[in-house]
């Protein structure tokens, strides 16, 4: 029996007026039933040409994760098309440079296409067999106009931070003109994220201009990079006793090779660091490009010990770091101590018991300081853990216990009881088990800075510590 006209006619209407419904076939009986999708099964419809659109299928368990597919093939069509265009643009990079900016450009791209693919609306849809099919259509000339449109505003914004910083530096102001341009360099990585899309999709390129030329960019700032040159002005070789202020202050300078004449820079952070790592201080160079700071004696290693001081540059790309670390001068002091001082150490929990564990690595720190451990010393190192929080988190394993404590240490004279140094310190711990056991692991844990641990122990003195008729050690300061 031939199918009536009027089941064709429905089906013709369907397919006219709702170009998302599913598609149907009749049967005998004169019912309908959906099948999938030519559109799902070619990859594209002839309602969205390639010549107009960017097109992706996909299917799922539900509407959401078809639709989630089919954005994601449109995403994948998209970055095949960019990855040679980023290539093309950092082809004439160094190759150190250009893997770094590669790797920068990519991620940038990525994420930007991923953003905008986000708020791409569905143009078919279709359902079969407990299956949800999804067709997503990118319009190339609106995506290619919102496209130009932020290339345009970042061109301008890249135009002016370029302008600025080589004005800067022109004047005098060297540190602000740097970091303006390093701003410019790193917006130029938003840049060439959406430039590289627009070319690839677009059928002319989007003029840039020399100016945004990666090739001229890069060696400008690792040139003005390099014309920094770190100096020790004065205090450099001192000599003090370990925990206590060096006599003079450390005075670094910062000179910047402009043309025939070194200028004095200006408003240059700089990082003071112990050859630990262990931060001492940061400093900022004033109109003479001096920066100035009073450091405490430190013993980190033997009896001749170094500070370092390094410029700060925030957010500087990778390719540059290694000439920042390069930038580095180094001053030193001696260590002037001719006997070991003896410390008693005492740290106990919240109910009074001694915690032996702690006192041994509190002990070993204050050893690699220069001094001696002694129950009999006429001064103590006391301190008391408390836990500051206890909380519970959701893990791999389960829930888990975290404790979070605090070592609050004073430095006294036991016949006086006088405090002349406190330091605190904090510990994390977890166990699945307890909360006893998470705060056990919290005390081991226990860290106190180097520094702060000298300068509490910098006001000492042998005849502080011989008030309990305790013996003085001669000196021998190990690594």
């Amino acid at each position: 029996m031939k199918p009536s006209l009027h089941v064709f006619g429905m089906a013709f209407c369907c397919l006219l007026l709702l170009p998302t419904c599913q598609a149907l076939i009749p049967k005998e009986n004169g019912t309908a039933e959906a099948q999938i999708p030519r559109w799902y099964l070619d990859g594209r419809s002839a309602e969205y040409p390639a010549s107009l659109y960017i097109a992706g299928v996909g299917e799922g368990q539900n509407p959401e994760d078809a639709a989630g597919q089919a954005r994601a093939s449109v995403g994948a069509q998209i970055r095949v098309q960019v990855d040679s265009e980023i290539t093309s643009i950092t082809r004439e990079l160094d190759s150190g440079d250009r893997y770094e900016f590669q790797t920068m450009f990519n991620s940038a791209t990525t994420s930007r296409i991923d953003e905008h693919l986000q708020g791409l609306e569905i143009a078919l849809q279709a359902e079969h067999a407990g299956r949800y099919y999804a067709l997503a259509a990118l319009s190339r000339q609106r995506y290619l106009r919102e496209l130009q449109s932020d290339l345009d505003r970042l061109r301008d914004r890249f135009d002016s931070m370029i302008g600025s910083g080589r004005e800067q530096i022109a004047g005098g102001h060297i540190f602000s003109g740097i970091t303006s341009i390093l701003d410019a360099q790193n917006l130029s990585t938003e840049f060439y994220a959406v430039l590289s899309t627009y070319n690839a999709l677009a059928d002319r390129p989007y003029a840039s201009g020399d100016v945004l030329g990666m090739a001229g960019l890069v060696p400008e700032i690792r040139s003005a990079l390099t014309s920094i040159h770190l100096s020790v002005a004065s205090g450099d070789e001192q000599t003090g006793n370990p925990g206590q202020q060096l006599s003079e202050p450390l005075v670094f300078r910062a000179d910047y090779a402009g043309g025939d004449r070194d200028v004095p820079m200006a408003n240059l952070p700089l990082r003071i660091e112990y050859q630990d790592g262990t931060e001492a201080a940061r400093v900022v160079t004033d109109s003479e490009g001096n920066a100035a700071v009073y450091l405490t004696a430190v013993p980190v290693r033997r009896e001749i010990n170094q500070v370092i001081a390094q410029p700060v540059f925030t957010g500087i790309p990778g390719t540059y770091r290694n000439i920042i670390r390069n930038m580095d001068v180094r001053a030193t002091y001696r260590i002037l101590q001719e006997e070991r001082i003896p410390i008693a150490v005492i740290i106990t929990d919240e109910s009074g018991r001694r915690l032996s564990r702690l006192e041994q690595r509190i002990g070993s720190a204050i050893e690699r300081l220069g001094y001696s451990i002694s129950d009999r010393s006429g001064v103590a190192v006391e301190g008391t853990v408390s836990r500051l929080d206890v909380r519970e988190i959701d893990g791999i394993s389960g829930s888990q216990t975290v404790v979070r404590s605090e070592l609050q240490i004073a430095v006294k004279v036991r016949k006086s009881n006088a405090v002349i140094g406190s330091v605190t310190g904090h510990g994390t711990g977890m166990s699945i088990r307890s909360e006893d056991e998470a705060l056990r692991a919290s005390q081991n844990r226990i860290d106190v800075d180097r520094r702060e641990l000298a300068e509490a122990l910098g006001g000492v003195t042998a005849e502080m510590a011989m008030e309990d008729g305790n013996s003085v050690q001669p000196v021998q300061i190990q690594d």
